[in-house]
């Protein structure tokens, strides 16, 4: 383990250098961990719009790129292999599209001059503008989302059914057990009323019994026996149908929690998938990636007029 931290120090430390004096950065350098959304598998997905994107990530991503690439063509697939599309914007500059539709200024994105970046990279003239970029970011994604829908009504599905045959088999079982108690409660009601009415006597010493006293202390017994057996019976109904009634609730806890979390990721993609549309057709509104930005390009981000909505946000480096 101290091994392994210690290789994974130096991979930090090299790659810091690599970045800090702008020399041609090995591909084995980059981080591993950021992959093209377009490969992701739902489960990926999901654990990628849950920790979203932010500052740090995305200029990381833009600057490891830019590090391993020697030419326009070569950054355009490095960034597009991380989720980072490369266009050119309202002031034929460079910019870079985020595959949620965030726009960002190359050149403070990466850290360099924008000369710099011309030189690398040349004139941005036939890269996509803006729009044509998230047009086709929708429509790369969009297959993609279609499939992760159709994933995620499966595995509703497929955890929906072992919970309903629960239910099912837990009805049976209750009603069977119910059905058991009240037959074995009537034959011991039966039984019990068999044993009291056994007890007065009939004849002479039917007779004897009554001038005694006898034969009413008999039915007065009869009779609390009686009610306590009724509430002893009530009870023990009582008893079950709680226990049951626990264990039915406990089990529409577990089906309503499972519905529910597979109703949202499912919710949450047709929304993904009404964003990507409107991205598509030019008229959705990207998502802030976060107030960090804001926070973090601070005065280094330049303003912007109302012709202008498409040069991206300027990061501080």
């Amino acid at each position: 383990k101290q091994l392994s931290f210690f290789k994974s120090k130096l991979r930090d430390v090299s790659k810091a250098l690599y970045l800090e004096h702008g020399w041609k950065m090995p591909t084995g350098l980059m981080d591993s961990k950021t992959r093209d959304p377009r490969n992701f598998t739902l489960a990926e997905w999901q654990q990628a719009k849950r920790a979203e994107l932010d500052a740090k990530t995305v200029k990381g991503i833009a600057q490891e790129c830019w590090a391993v690439s020697d030419n326009a063509k070569t950054f355009a697939h490095a960034l597009e292999e991380r989720g980072l599309y490369l266009a050119k914007g309202d002031r034929r500059s460079h910019v870079a599209v985020t595959y949620e539709g965030e726009v960002f200024a190359l050149s403070r994105l990466i850290g360099v001059k924008a000369k710099d970046v011309t030189a690398k990279l040349g004139r941005p003239d036939n890269l996509r503008s803006v729009a044509e970029t998230k047009a086709h970011i929708a429509d790369s994604i969009a297959p993609r989302l279609d499939a992760y829908l159709k994933q995620a009504k499966e595995m509703a599905k497929s955890a929906m059914k072992p919970l309903h045959d629960k239910r099912l088999a837990m009805r049976d079982a209750h009603q069977a057990e119910r059905r058991r108690m009240e037959q074995g409660q009537r034959e011991r009601w039966q039984r019990e009323t068999i044993e009291r009415a056994a007890r007065l006597r009939t004849g002479v010493r039917g007779l004897w019994d009554r001038l005694t006293g006898d034969r009413a202390k008999v039915i007065k017994q009869n009779e609390i026996e009686a009610y306590w057996g009724l509430r002893r019976d009530r009870d023990q109904r009582r008893s079950m149908l709680d226990a049951q009634h626990k264990e039915r609730r406990e089990l529409q806890v577990r089906i309503r929690e499972t519905r529910e979390r597979h109703a949202r990721q499912i919710l949450e993609l047709h929304k993904q998938a009404a964003n990507y549309r409107l991205m598509r057709d030019g008229n959705g509104q990207s998502r802030s990636i976060r107030s960090e930005f804001s926070r973090k390009a601070g005065e280094a981000r330049e303003p912007r007029g109302r012709n202008n909505p498409s040069r991206g946000l300027e990061l501080g480096r």
